[in-house]
């Protein structure tokens, strides 16, 4: 056999062996795409979880901006009971919260440019964090679908007992108060940027849109049924209060004064309000009503 008969031979094991080494690289794409998917699966499961029970949530008692307080805007001590157990049950999630925001230091993976390892690290640092706080709302979803309390309720009630009632701040963060930026610690740059859907600028807006719908529902009901109320002058308090509510961004709802009705109901349990309060996952008591986190990027 000559020379030239046995070239095709050569190129066929060449062209077979290029195949076999093709075929690994693809395999190799093929099998980390599927681990790097898995891993980041996992890591962001809370926030999936999260998504899914206020889904849920809707559902049942359809969205925060659609609850109608009662006509006097008081709340039901059997409510403020329900209210205040979800609160107590959500404690070993606020540590966990609290824990990886102690963590959570973005400065660290800003070494030796964006290489493979830095970019990994900087995924399993959100992870480390998001995870938590999506596992903080979907256990507190779960507690209220338990009890029997619409996202709207727990909301209102919260508004109500934190801010206007106990005088917290809606703009509280880890990071400190809208326009605080002198006491933000290590760990807050997620709640320090204006436009992040945790900073204290997106949570007012969230507030002002979830609580001005609120009083908006009890002022129609109000206008709807004028036997509901026995003092007419009630539908003209709730009338000024929700028009100083909507003209003045940073105005908290009753700050001039709480009715005394609301103030009478919540009384009993100032303490326990008071006790069960956290700076650190205020941001997240106000969630999205669109559907799921992947809309809440931007509120405004």
């Amino acid at each position: 056999m000559t020379r030239m008969e046995k070239a095709p031979k050569r190129r066929s094991k060449w062209l077979w062996g290029c195949g076999i080494g093709c075929g690994a690289v693809v395999l190799i794409v093929v099998v980390l795409g599927a681990v790097a998917t898995s891993y980041l699966s996992g890591m962001f499961r809370g926030v999936r979880d999260a998504e899914n029970s206020q889904e849920e949530l809707v559902e049942q008692f359809g969205e925060i901006e659609q609850y109608t307080p009662a006509a006097d805007g008081a709340v039901a001590a059997s409510r403020v009971e329900i209210f205040l157990a979800v609160r107590d049950s959500l404690a070993e999630q606020v540590g966990l919260v609290e824990q990886a925001l102690a963590g959570f230091r973005p400065d660290d993976w800003e070494h030796d440019g964006p290489g493979p390892k830095v970019v990994l690290e900087a995924l399993r640092g959100v992870g480390e964090l998001i995870n938590p706080i999506g596992e903080y709302m979907d256990r507190r979803n779960r507690l209220l679908l338990a009890a029997g309390m619409g996202l709207g309720e727990y909301v209102y009630i919260y508004c109500l007992s934190y801010y206007s009632y106990l005088e917290y701040r809606p703009t509280d963060t880890p990071g400190g108060a809208y326009g605080d930026r002198d006491h933000c610690g290590e760990g807050t740059e997620l709640f320090r940027d204006e436009d992040s859907s945790l900073s204290p600028r997106q949570v007012r807006i969230r507030y002002k849109r979830y609580f001005g719908a609120i009083l908006r529902n009890q002022l129609d009901a109000l206008l709807a049924d004028a036997s509901s109320v026995d003092a007419p002058d009630w539908r003209t308090t709730v009338a000024r209060e929700l028009e100083r509510f909507e003209l003045d961004r940073d105005h908290v709802a009753w700050q001039n004064g709480l009715p005394a009705g609301i103030a009478a109901a919540l009384e009993p349990y100032r303490d326990r309000l008071a006790a069960t309060y956290c700076r650190t996952t205020n941001p997240l008591e106000l969630p999205p009503s669109e559907k799921g986190w992947r809309a809440w990027v931007n509120d405004d």
